[in-house]
Order: structure tokens, then C-alpha cells, then sequence
């Protein structure tokens, strides 16, 4: 079976499969939901997986004791990628000699460094042709401030970034579909950017969004041990206290250049300490604006129609149902657009958006080097496996949904790979 046609017969399981609210209108029950899988594409086989279990570790890979490398060292130390007004891009690696399918504008976590998704970024591009923008790591409390300074720098990465990718044919110079695809607070950034007049027009016209994780709450709610944490504040030296959380910043700042992750956002770690003193000092502190409000803004003035709202099995911090029914209230009257707004609940936590590549067996072979207790060397090489199975189906779920998004705007305008190219009406 060629590339095409595993994608092909994905895009169609993804189509055939749908949870809560399908493509065609019906609906599945959420037990149904947590237990449907996406496809079996690229996925063992419980078959395959209990015969695996079932091997020595010598059998499943008898160059083991050849393999020295850490299975993690070229996560940590990553080459460096293009950047463009502060966004890094990531360009797909196939030589097909066909531009780009689409620009996929990435927004992740509170914190992270651009290159924490590196391993899905990288999979999604190749997969689906696609030229990938990572915006900046947001940090702080003021999210208005935040999803426009993310637009801003999307803009300013695409104008820079246009002109090269005409001239290396890897985008026609008429127009290429964008997509957000955020994670935890990057969803949530997506999202109000999606309300708010001043980034829209940044953004541009958005095709549709892939929304992982996303949560509202409060700050009082987002700190585990909130009362403890500001208790800990009044019993200790607070100036002393906030002292600590800046000799820490800046020994991360150190660190992060170190191991090429200088692309962290200090400005925001400053802004966020600040936040912090305030809120040690006893002073009432929320997010800007309120859970309230952004819901209001929702209702309002969300105006992507098409979105893929994604929750991880095991999220214990994710609000992607309360997202998916404000945005049935929002397009209610649309019923085109109310079955364009899927959710999909896949294996997994939290964090597995920003898992490191782990190679199950170099990573057995690793600890094979500490220990020969095969219990030991196979609940490693199992766990490795579960991980990647577990970031196999969301990425087989990301990568279906846009492909299909790409298709049906195909049979609307002309996009490049029809016979005429012209921007949509």
C-alpha cells in the first residue's frame, strides 16, 4: 500500500468513526467514544502486542548489546531550525516536488520550549506536506495580552517566511490554507485570538483549528495546593522567597541555552514571577480576562467554524467538553457548521503532545546496561511502546482532520495541485 493510500484509507476511518458529533451528522455515545479507535493504521494489533510481551529481550532485538547510544540525547541536544520573527519552522522532508498542502501555525503549553513538541511537529509535517510555524512559548497571566503578541509574531514570521517558500517552490504564490493547532494554554490562545478583532487580523483567515487540551480555569484552580502555596508565603521571608523564584530563572535560562532551548520565554517568566509576588503578598489575582469572560467571548465572536477538540484519556486538567458545547451554542443556527465541530477522546495524558522520541528498543537496550533483569528490561521496552502507540493515534486523528479540511476546500476554490490557483471568495 503506497503513502497515498494509507492516508487515504485514514482520512476515511477518521470520516467513518467520529465521536460526539460525526461528519455526517450522527452521534456516539462518550463511552463509545473513549473506546473507538481511530484507525488501525499504523497501529499494532493485539495480536502483534501480546506476541511482543511475550519475547525475551534478546529476541525482539538480538543487536541489543551493540546499541550504546542514549535514546534521548538527540531530543536534548536538537539541531537548530529555521526562524523567522521569532517563531521557529519546520519544513516537511519529502522531496515530492508538490508545494506545501498547508501552513500549520503551532501554539504550545504554558512554559515550553518550541522545540518540547519537536517529535509531533516533525511527524505532522512530513505526514501532510506541510509547512509548520511554532510560535513563541507563552508565559503570563494577562491571555488577551498573550494570544495578540502570538498573532503578531505569526504574521511577522509568515511575511518573512512567504517570499522563501515561493522561491523554493514549495508554496504557488496564490493562497495556502492555515490552520491552528494549540495545546493546553495554546489552545486556549487559539482560541481568544479567534474572539478578538486586533489578532484576527493578524491571522489571517483560518481554515480551522485543532484544539488539544483546553482549559479555562482560574488560577485558583490551575495551582495545586493554592491556599498552601500562599500560606507557605506569609510563614517564610517573602522577600527571600521571591528572591529564590528569580535565582531559578535564571538558572534556567542557563540551562535551557545550554541545551538549545534558548528560545524560552524569559519576558514572560519575569512577568509570571511578578504575578507570583503579587499573589504571596495576599493581593487577589486572576487571568485576563476571567474564565467568565472568555466564555462570554465564545458565544459571541468565536468565528472558526471547523475545529477538532481533542482529549487525552487520562487529562485530569481538560475542559474540551465545556469547549465543544459553547461552540454548538455558537453555530447552532449553521448546521453545516455544527457537524465540522468533532471531538475526539484518545489514549493518553496530559503531556503526551510533548513527548521526547523514545526508541523502545534502544530505550530497553539502555537500561539493559544497568540491569539484566529481563522484568525490568521489558516493563521499559512495553512503556516505550505504549507512548508511541499512545502518540500514533494523535497524530493519525491531527493529520486526518486537516487532510480532510484540505480536501473539501479543494472542491470550493482551486488550491495548488488543481488546474487553476486563485484566492477564495
Amino acid at each position: 500500500m503506497t503513502h497515498q493510500q494509507q492516508f487515504n484509507s485514514m482520512a476515511l476511518g477518521f470520516v467513518l468513526h467520529p465521536l460526539s458529533t460525526s461528519w455526517n451528522g450522527g452521534s456516539t455515545s462518550q463511552a463509545q467514544c473513549a473506546n473507538t479507535r481511530t484507525s488501525s493504521i499504523f497501529v499494532p494489533s493485539q495480536r502483534t502486542r501480546q506476541r511482543k510481551a511475550s519475547m525475551t529481550p534478546t529476541q525482539r532485538n538480538p543487536n541489543r548489546a551493540a546499541k550504546s547510544q542514549l535514546f534521548m540525547v538527540e531530543y536534548l541536544v536538537p539541531s537548530s531550525p529555521l526562524q523567522y520573527g521569532g517563531c521557529h519552522v519546520i519544513l516537511p522532508k519529502t522531496q515530492s516536488g508538490a508545494p506545501a498542502s498547508c501552513i500549520i501555525h503551532f501554539v504550545g503549553g504554558f512554559g515550553t520550549s518550541q522545540t518540547s513538541y519537536r517529535r509531533l511537529l516533525s511527524d505532522i509535517c512530513d505526514r501532510l506536506n506541510a509547512v509548520v510555524i511554532v510560535g513563541a512559548a507563552p508565559m503570563g497571566t494577562n491571555h488577551l495580552d498573550l494570544c495578540r503578541a502570538v498573532a503578531d509574531s505569526f504574521e511577522t514570521c509568515y511575511n518573512e517566511l512567504i517570499p522563501m517558500l515561493i522561491s523554493r517552490q514549495l508554496v504557488s504564490s496564490s493562497f495556502v490554507p492555515t490552520f491552528g493547532l494549540g495545546h493546553s494554554l495554546g489552545a486556549k490562545l487559539l482560541v481568544l485570538a479567534s474572539c478578538d478583532e486586533q489578532a484576527r487580523k493578524s491571522l489571517g483567515v483560518r481554515m480551522a483549528n485543532v484544539l488539544m487540551s483546553y482549559n479555562n480555569f482560574s488560577i485558583q484552580d490551575s495551582i495545586p495546593q493554592f491556599e498552601q502555596l500562599r500560606n507557605l508565603g506569609k510563614g517564610l521571608n517573602l522577600g527571600d522567597l521571591v528572591q529564590g523564584f528569580k535565582q531559578f530563572r535564571t538558572g534556567l535560562e542557563g540551562t535551557a541555552s545550554m541545551y538549545g532551548m534558548g528560545d524560552m520565554n524569559i519576558a514572560g517568566m519575569d512577568a509570571t514571577l511578578e504575578s507570583l509576588e503579587k499573589f504571596l503578598q495576599g493581593e487577589t489575582i486572576d487571568f485576563v480576562p476571567t474564565p467568565a469572560e472568555v466564555e462570554a467571548l465564545i458565544m459571541r465572536k468565536y468565528n472558526v467554524p471547523s475545529n477538532c477538540i481533542i482529549r487525552f484519556g487520562t487529562d485530569t486538567i481538560d475542559q474540551s467538553e465545556r469547549l465543544l458545547s459553547m461552540l454548538h451554542g455558537r453555530f447552532d443556527d449553521d448546521a453545516s457548521s455544527r457537524k465540522s465541530n468533532i471531538y475526539r477522546n484518545v489514549p493518553g495524558t496530559h503531556m503526551t503532545p510533548a513527548t521526547p522520541p523514545i526508541d523502545a528498543t534502544a530505550a530497553e537496550s539502555t537500561v539493559g546496561r544497568f540491569t539484566e533483569n529481563p522484568f525490568v528490561q521489558s516493563f521499559v521496552y512495553n512503556s516505550a511502546s505504549a507512548v508511541n502507540e499512545q502518540l500514533e493515534d494523535l497524530l493519525v486523528v491531527i493529520c486526518a482532520f486537516i487532510q480532510i479540511q484540505v480536501e473539501m476546500l479543494k472542491e470550493r476554490v482551486a488550491l495548488p495541485g488543481s488546474q487553476e490557483r486563485e484566492h477564495p471568495t
